[in-house]
């Protein structure tokens, strides 16, 4: 397996929007709290008055306690934020295993929303799709985030019918969370059949844009910064043909180093890989950078321009370089965050693997 190095970020340079809209919350939730032992795993849930919106009717916030919610089940809380694609994926595969569950497991939403929604019709506007058919919680001041240490979105938290922690900070239901790799929700599900669930101390590393393997690319319709006109993925993607997707930045060291290696790299698979980039600018000047970095170092693969980060935010990407791997049919084969030490061992092993 490829080593990866561990990247120094710059937030204004290296981050999508909606990861920094989460720092920025976070930031200002600690900020702004009484330094205090979070509550961890094996610990009894903090009492703290959360916000409920309505579910039906005229949309209202009622002040309630996670217990009272709860009645006796075991609840599980996912952390998110409104306008967050990440939060609102990881909602869609909630709902999706709590109709499978039979009501046996309290099921709800806690987000923080951003400055200037106040309202219950507010709120409800904001988090769209992510709010149905969940109960969905306003976490004031970040009260209870604080009180569990949640630093991040989207994030679970699992209380027993007690009040019991065991979970804290499992990133997906598709995140792997016992030493087998068992998934988390493949412990909710055990959990509920058996009538106990194992307190989790410690929980394995998980990307959130490991979720996109297996499924079809995002479609990706920008500007070209290589030549004049617009692109899509798809003018590469699900072509026959894999494609290596790199998402960077001229100003990132790691990127720029790494982005002249790629294309020579690639070239060795011609007949069967395609190298196309998505470099994430924020102004003009930028853009001109990045023009001039590719025209200098002679680099002549096709070139996305990012300039809001969009694509950025669609890819899950949080740091530059990230590189995503897609199969002749589209489907995506590996994401990697960082640096890939040996990529043509990367990409021997797992376009071999997948026959691509």
């Amino acid at each position: 397996m490829s080593r990866m190095r561990a990247l120094s970020l710059r937030p204004s340079e290296r981050l999508a929007p909606g990861v920094l809209f989460a720092v920025a919350l976070v930031a200002l939730a600690f900020a702004s709290s009484p330094a205090h032992a979070a509550a961890r795993p094996g610990d009894k849930l903090p009492e703290i008055s959360l916000d409920q919106l309505t579910a039906t009717g005229s949309a209202e916030l009622k002040p309630t306690s996670i217990a009272a919610w709860a009645a006796g089940k075991p609840s599980l809380l996912l952390f998110a934020l409104p306008g967050h694609r990440p939060s609102e994926l990881e909602a869609a595969d909630l709902r999706a295993l709590a109709s499978g569950l039979g009501g046996k497991l309290a099921v709800g939403l806690v987000t923080v929303p951003k400055g200037g929604i106040t309202t219950a019709t507010e709120l409800r506007s904001a988090l769209g799709e992510a709010a149905q058919g969940l109960a969905v919680f306003r976490d004031n001041g970040f009260a209870l985030a604080t009180a569990v240490g949640i630093g991040s979105a989207p994030t679970y938290v699992l209380a027993d019918r007690d009040g019991t922690l065991r979970v804290v900070g499992a990133k997906a239901l598709a995140a792997p969370v016992t030493p087998s790799g068992g998934t988390f929700a493949d412990y909710l599900r055990g959990g509920i059949s058996s009538g106990s669930f194992a307190t989790l101390a410690e929980l394995p590393v998980y990307k959130p844009n490991q979720r996109l393997v297996g499924r079809a690319f995002q479609e990706l319709a920008l500007p070209r910064i290589d030549v004049q006109g617009a692109g899509k993925l798809s003018d590469w993607a699900a072509k026959g043909k894999a494609v290596l997707l790199v998402f960077w930045s001229v100003r990132c060291p790691h990127c720029t180093k790494e982005m002249p290696h790629f294309a020579s790299v690639v070239a060795k698979y011609a007949e069967r890989l395609e190298l196309v980039a998505v470099a994430r600018t924020g102004d003009g000047a930028m853009e001109q950078e990045t023009r001039q970095y590719l025209t200098s170092n002679n680099l002549g693969f096709p070139c996305l321009l990012d300039a809001t980060g969009s694509a950025m935010d669609s890819y899950l990407v949080s740091s530059t370089p990230t590189s995503v791997l897609i199969r002749g049919d589209g489907t995506v084969l590996a994401v990697e965050s960082g640096e890939i030490d040996n990529l043509t061992a990367w990409l021997d092993r797992h376009l071999g693997a997948a026959g691509s």
